[in-house]
């Protein structure tokens, strides 16, 4: 008997101590883990905090995403306001807008930029203004309540139910797609950052504010924004702001943020990825490895024709490639174009026809940029990587009959700058940006070639191509294949 309860208590023991060992293994595992966490989280920053709480996450991409305990919107004057402790009641402290680009290379100048602080408390890219006001004019009952006489003196607060975000569009006319998804995908990567606790304190997007006039909208700017937005958020544009804010009130959320211009709409493959799953989930469309099937898009409505479009056609009825063919892209609803862009392995176009519709091309598609004379943008290459597309430029040194300088001195002037300043320069800029794109078909037939085995899918270049290659690396007693 006495061995029996000998054994027990031994093993009794045994499985006490191997309990209190493994709770001690997992609290430190969980410690270990809970620091490794903390240092992959980017740096946020917290400044002045007696004058503002105020939290602003980095990106890779420099991009900056600020976050605020309470958020206003004035909209008589189209301004951010942010209430602070600091500040007496008949007060306040305005602060002024910063945009500062290379636009060249689409960076921020300087390079990293600076960041949010007390004196501008919003991301260093964005065209918007604000000012500060006192938090005790949120809680002045003659403020909050409505049933009060109408006092020219006072301007009232209206509280709204959820977060409160604000977006300042880029540019005033936002139909070009490129410069409104610049303005409203920092709406997406502020979602993606929260989601993925990278930035856990951002608040949700319940409400945005988008400061443009509906007449400056389109169809596929507003079907982006849906799909940008979360299942419950919801948009305002300036006449809805204004129905809300009829006696000139400030409106108000607890929570709010403010988000940079995003020249790269995506800060990585992560971001992408997630957000062309999402939008080929809500139409049924499949994920699918690239297909050997080419999307060429004759031109827009800014003017950048492919000139003898037909050309291009017999180079690929030569190669025996299926294609489709877009005369104007915006002629096309949005669901038509996600799902012409998402069934094509190899896409061509003319710089700014093609749009930022590329994401939506299949993982490991192709993307053939062509640019007009002495031009080079490279907005789309960086798009591209981040979506996961192979990229080729095909640029053009050969002046086109559609290019037009103002003057003989003009033109020489900028044939001896480079590529880079040539952009950056409007006398020189202008004549190629509005010209047709006169397509190198050499370098074209190459760089197809090229895409095609990227993909997956051979395709081997003609006789006639194989005999210039031939020749251009003096290859002339040996063959490529």
């Amino acid at each position: 008997l006495d061995r029996c309860l000998s054994v027990r208590f031994s093993l009794k023991s045994f499985l006490v101590s191997s309990l209190i060992i493994g709770l001690l293994l997992f609290f430190s595992l969980y410690l270990a883990l809970s620091r490794q966490s903390a240092s992959c989280i980017p740096e946020a920053i917290s400044q002045d905090a007696e004058l503002l709480p105020l939290n602003c996450y980095r990106e890779s991409d420099w991009n900056e995403i600020c976050s605020y305990k309470v958020l206003c919107y004035d909209n008589l004057h189209e301004m951010v306001v942010i209430p602070t402790e600091s500040l007496d009641q008949d007060e306040s402290l305005r602060f002024t807008k910063r945009a500062k680009w290379d636009w060249r290379h689409w960076d921020p100048v300087p390079a990293p930029p600076p960041r949010a602080n007390s004196d501008h408390p919003l991301p260093y890219n964005i065209n918007l203004q604000g000012y500060y006001v006192s938090s005790q004019v949120l809680s002045d009952p003659r403020r909050n309540n409505s049933n009060l006489e109408e006092d020219p003196d006072i301007r009232r607060i209206r509280w709204i139910k959820g977060s409160l975000w604000i977006v300042y569009p880029e540019t005033p006319d936002n139909t070009n797609a490129w410069h409104w998804s610049i303005s409203v995908f920092p709406i997406w990567a502020a979602r993606m950052a929260r989601e993925s606790r990278l930035a856990s304190y951002l608040p949700r997007v319940d409400n945005l504010f988008l400061i443009i006039s509906e007449e400056y909208t389109n169809s596929w700017n507003l079907k982006i924004l849906d799909s940008i937005l979360p299942e419950k958020g919801r948009y305002y544009l300036s006449e809805d702001i204004k129905n809300l804010a009829q006696g000139g009130e400030l409106i108000c959320a607890n929570g709010g943020g403010v988000a940079g211009y995003k020249p790269d709409i995506f800060s990585g493959p992560a971001e992408a990825d997630k957000f062309r799953n999402d939008v080929y989930k809500s139409l049924m469309i499949g994920k699918n490895e690239p297909q050997p099937l080419v999307l060429f898009i004759k031109g827009s409505n800014t003017h950048r024709f492919t000139s003898d479009p037909e050309k291009i056609e017999q180079l690929l009825q030569d190669y025996q490639i299926r294609y489709e063919t877009i005369e104007d892209l915006e002629q096309l609803n949005y669901e038509d174009q996600v799902q012409m862009f998402s069934s094509a392995g190899v896409v061509i176009c003319a710089f700014g026809s093609c749009s930022p519709n590329v994401m939506f091309q299949q993982h490991r598609s192709a993307l053939i940029e062509l640019f007009p004379y002495m031009m080079y943008v490279p907005s789309y290459r960086k798009l591209a990587s981040r979506v996961g597309l192979f990229y080729y430029a095909i640029h053009n040194y050969v002046k086109g009959p559609s290019v037009y300088f103002e003057s003989d001195e003009d033109e020489e002037f900028c044939k001896k700058i480079s590529v880079i300043d040539h952009n950056n320069i409007g006398k020189c800029h202008i004549p190629s940006k509005y010209a047709h794109v006169d397509v190198p078909l050499i370098q074209l037939e190459m760089a197809l070639i090229n895409a095609f085995q990227a993909i997956g899918h051979s395709l081997l270049p003609r006789e006639s191509l194989v005999q210039l290659l031939q020749n251009a690396t003096l290859l002339h007693n040996h063959h490529l294949f």
